[in-house]
């Protein structure tokens, strides 16, 4: 993305399309009076608001790249979540070799003890999404791991931390995040 302006013919020689020359005055005057410090301002929010639907979280340790972790309705932890309510969580990693299966490890730490998080179904490839045949996964597969997680009313109104790891078939860790939750 780049302003077209009068005097920024770099940019306009580098735009992926040709630019008929016969445009160049209209862009000009549109971007009259936008300096390069404003424009690399106005491209760094855009890029900011292109990644606020991702949850900032903390790496525990994945072999996967391109790890992104997604709770709806939270994108700065500590993620608050109302006892009784259910919540989206999604994984998304690109899987750094091939695996038949894919388990869930999920705990929150209660006083430094990891307590499993009950009522999830660990079998990890019945959550993934765009796929007909989930497991199993290849090398460098782009995976998306979707799970709507019931926080029990039973629970008590606490902050902890919640660790999800997705293990592949040599129970290895292909994602594993960690994030602040405040349980209301």
């Amino acid at each position: 993305m780049a302003c077209l302006c009068k005097g920024n013919r770099d940019l306009i020689s580098s735009s992926p399309a040709p630019l008929h020359r016969s445009l160049e005055p209209r862009l000009s005057s549109d971007c009259a009076g936008i300096s390069r410090q404003n424009m690399a301002t106005l491209v760094f929010a855009l890029c900011l608001v292109s990644v606020v639907s991702a949850t900032i979280f903390q790496d525990c340790g994945s072999l996967g790249t391109d790890v992104d972790l997604r709770v709806e309705g939270c994108d700065v932890p500590p993620c608050v979540l109302k006892r009784g309510e259910t919540y989206p969580f999604e994984i998304l990693f690109t899987a750094s070799r091939s695996s038949a299966e894919l388990q869930i490890d999920a705990y929150a730490s209660i006083a430094g003890i990891p307590v499993p998080w009950p009522g999830l179904d660990t079998d990890g490839c019945k959550q993934l999404q765009g796929t007909e045949t989930p497991c199993p996964i290849g090398e460098g597969d782009s995976v998306i791991w979707h799970m709507d997680v019931y926080v029990l009313k039973d629970f008590p109104a606490i902050a902890t931390v919640a660790t999800f790891k997705l293990l592949d078939s040599h129970g290895d860790p292909q994602a594993c995040v960690v994030v602040p939750v405040q349980l209301i």
